[in-house]
This record gives C-alpha cells, sequence and structure tokens, in this order.
C-alpha cells in the first residue's frame, strides 16, 4: 500500500511541476516504551520509511479493519518560537507541501538524530535562524497527532532576541523559503484565536470559490 501511494503521489506531483519526495527515513516513536519526565525524556525510536509514515492515516484504518496501534507511527517535531516584541512566529503553508494552505508553527517530519539538533536544524531551513539565535530552547513534551496523519509531535519552545519583522525577513531568504510564508501574531491568547479564526474563515472562503 505504501509503495503503490508513494508512486501515484510522485506521478501526480511530476505532472503539476511539484519537487520531488525523497523517501527517506522517518523515525518511529515507540509510547509504550519511552518515558518523559520533568529534568528527562528517554524515547524508544526505530526507523520507517516516509512513504509508510504517509499512509498512517485514520482512513487507512477503517478501510482496512485495523486499530491506530497497528499504524507504521512516525514522528515529527514542531517548534514555538517567541520574538523580542512578544510575537509567535507562525507559518502558512504553501500548495508544495503534503497540509497546504495551513496555519501551523515551523515543523518538520524526524528523520534522526539528537531531536534538540533536529528542531534547530528545521527552524534554520525554515525560518532562517540559527541555533545562537535561539534563547532556552526547551521541550514542552510530546503529543499525539490524530487528524490528518497518525504521529507522535515533539513540541519545542524557544525565544529569540530578534524582533519580528527582522525575523519575517530573515524567513524569505531561507533555504526552505517554498515551504511556506512566515508571519507573526500576537502572544495574547485572545488575539492568536481571533487572528487563527480569521485565517480559517478567509481560507475556507477560497476553497469555495476554487
Amino acid at each position: 500500500l505504501a509503495a503503490t501511494r508513494y508512486a501515484e503521489r510522485q506521478e501526480s506531483r511530476k505532472v503539476l511541476g511539484f519537487p520531488v519526495l525523497l523517501d527517506n527515513d522517518v523515525m518511529h516513536l515507540c509510547a509504550d516504551h519511552s518515558c518523559i519526565t520533568k529534568q528527562e525524556a528517554y524515547l524508544a525510536m526505530g526507523r520507517i520509511k516516509y512513504s509508510e509514515y504517509c499512509i498512517a492515516t485514520p482512513e487507512t484504518a477503517r478501510k482496512f479493519g485495523l486499530t491506530l496501534r497497528d499504524l507504521p507511527v512516525g514522528s515529527g517535531v514542531n517548534a514555538v518560537i517567541v520574538t523580542s516584541d512578544k510575537r509567535i512566529v507562525m507559518m502558512e503553508t504553501s500548495a508544495l507541501v503534503d497540509f497546504p494552505n495551513r496555519t501551523d508553527v515551523p515543523a518538520g517530519v524526524y528523520s534522526g538524530g539528537h531531536p534538540f539538533e533536529m528542531m534547530r536544524r528545521e527552524i534554520r531551513e525554515e525560518v532562517g535562524l540559527y541555533a545562537d539565535e535561539l534563547i532556552g530552547m526547551r521541550m514542552l513534551g510530546l503529543s499525539i497527532h490524530f487528524a490528518d496523519r497518525v504521529g507522535h509531535i515533539l513540541t519545542f519552545f524557544a525565544d529569540t532576541a530578534l524582533y519580528s519583522l527582522r525575523v519575517e525577513e530573515r524567513a524569505r531568504h531561507a533555504e526552505d523559503s517554498w515551504e511556506g510564508r512566515i508571519f507573526s501574531e500576537d502572544c495574547d491568547e485572545y488575539a492568536m484565536h481571533a487572528a487563527l479564526e480569521d485565517f480559517g474563515r478567509t481560507n475556507n472562503s477560497k476553497m469555495s470559490s476554487g
């Protein structure tokens, strides 16, 4: 199933002129054998292919009568980055990624190595910020994602001394700037909720008119 789906996606992306998907290794986290404490995280990890990770969906489970535990669950990383003017760095994903036109924080597939180093690399590639520009990076915890693709997400937090406009400028020249548009929103809870609701209405309107 993974090989067939992967071949179909490659062909469709080729027709559309999108970048080729690489079937690289993705880390699989075994939650039953992992443990997170206030001071340390012990993660039991294995490897699966990205093509296998892509079929780890609730739809696949329903189609084949499987439970979510039967799926080849991959792992990802994301980060909440707060600028010096107290704004959260966000991303509106482009049409070239798996889940286009969505609002998210900088994120990526966990492909191995130290989780902190993996997250720093994703931030550098997507936002253009380097490790020495991230202050007090720490892991907030581990979550399980069930929406479109089943996976475990390691979430990190970091401050930066740069202002939001400077971060957005850097992101326009980042290595993976094609993955989406970096912008920022006020850290205030109510302001953030209002911004996300407004984005959702705008995005739904675009989809309806399309």
